[in-house]
C-alpha cells in the first residue's frame, strides 16, 4: 500500500513539474559578454580665434546710454571689417539696459552719510571670429581703442574641428575593440558582434592644451596658438563566442 502511494506521488510530480523543467531546458542562455571602454585623442593646430567681448555705457538718460552703446558697437564692427573680418564672422547681441543703484558716502560734520546714486547701464555683446592669427594683436588693440571695454573670453579653434572629433571617435572604437579582443583571448574566447555601443564624451568640443606667450619681437604677435585636442570615449559591449564559431 505504501509502495503504491509513492508511485502516485512521483507520477503527479512528473505531470506538474515535468513540462516546466522541459521548457526551462529549451530557454536560450544569456549571451556571454565583455564590456570595455575605449578612448581616442587627436592633436592638431588652431587656425582661428574667436573673441567675445562687450561694450558697456553708463549715464543718466536711458535713450542716450543705449544710443552710445550702439554707436560704439558700429565703430567696432567697421574696424574689424577694415582688417578683413567678414560680416558672417561677426555677431552682436541685443542691448541690455538696466537701471543700477550704487551706494555712496557723503562726509558730514558728525560722520558719513550713506546715500545711493542711480544710473542706466547699457551692455551690448559682440563675438568676432578671426581667421588670421597674425592679426590678433592689431585687432584687439583696435577694438579696445574704439571702446570695447570688456573681453569675456578668447577661444581657439580650427576649420575641421568636427572632422577631428570624428577621427577621435574612430580611434576610441578601435581602442575598445583591441582591449576586448585581448581580454577575450586571455580567457580562451573569441570576440563576437557588438551588442551595445555608447558614446560617453560630448560632441566636437576641442580643448586648448597650451597657449604660449611670446614677445612681439620674436613672433610678431603677443601669443601663439598652442595645441588643440579632440577627445572621444566610448563604451561597447561585445559578445564572447567559442573560437571557431
Amino acid at each position: 500500500m505504501h509502495r503504491t502511494s509513492l508511485v502516485a506521488v512521483l507520477a503527479a510530480a512528473t505531470i506538474f513539474f515535468g513540462p516546466k523543467l522541459r521548457a526551462q531546458a529549451h530557454e536560450p542562455m544569456e549571451p556571454r559578454t565583455v564590456t570595455v571602454r575605449g578612448s581616442g585623442e587627436v592633436r592638431y593646430s588652431a587656425d582661428r580665434v574667436t573673441i567675445r567681448g562687450s561694450v558697456v555705457e553708463r549715464g543718466a538718460e536711458a535713450a542716450a546710454v543705449q544710443s552710445a552703446a550702439q554707436s560704439t558697437m558700429a565703430s567696432l564692427l567697421e574696424t574689424a571689417r577694415e582688417l578683413g573680418v567678414g560680416d558672417e564672422q561677426m555677431a552682436t547681441s541685443n542691448v541690455r539696459l538696466m537701471l543700477q543703484e550704487r551706494p555712496i558716502s557723503r562726509p558730514l560734520a558728525h560722520g558719513d552719510e550713506t546715500a545711493t546714486t542711480s544710473f542706466y547701464e547699457a551692455t551690448l555683446g559682440v563675438e568676432i571670429e578671426l581667421l588670421d592669427l597674425v592679426l590678433y594683436d592689431r585687432l584687439v588693440s583696435s577694438l579696445l581703442a574704439q571702446g570695447l571695454n570688456r573681453i569675456q573670453g578668447i577661444t581657439f579653434g580650427a576649420e575641421d574641428d568636427a572632422a577631428r572629433h570624428r577621427e577621435a571617435r574612430v580611434r576610441a572604437v578601435r581602442d575598445a575593440r583591441t582591449k576586448a579582443r585581448e581580454m577575450a583571448g586571455e580567457l580562451g574566447q573569441a570576440l563576437g558582434v557588438p551588442r551595445r555601443i555608447q558614446e560617453l564624451s560630448g560632441g566636437p568640443q576641442p580643448k586648448m592644451m597650451a597657449m604660449r606667450a611670446m614677445s612681439a619681437e620674436a613672433s610678431g604677435s603677443s601669443l601663439e596658438a598652442g595645441e588643440l585636442v579632440a577627445n572621444a570615449e566610448v563604451e561597447i559591449v561585445f559578445e564572447l563566442v567559442d573560437p571557431g564559431d
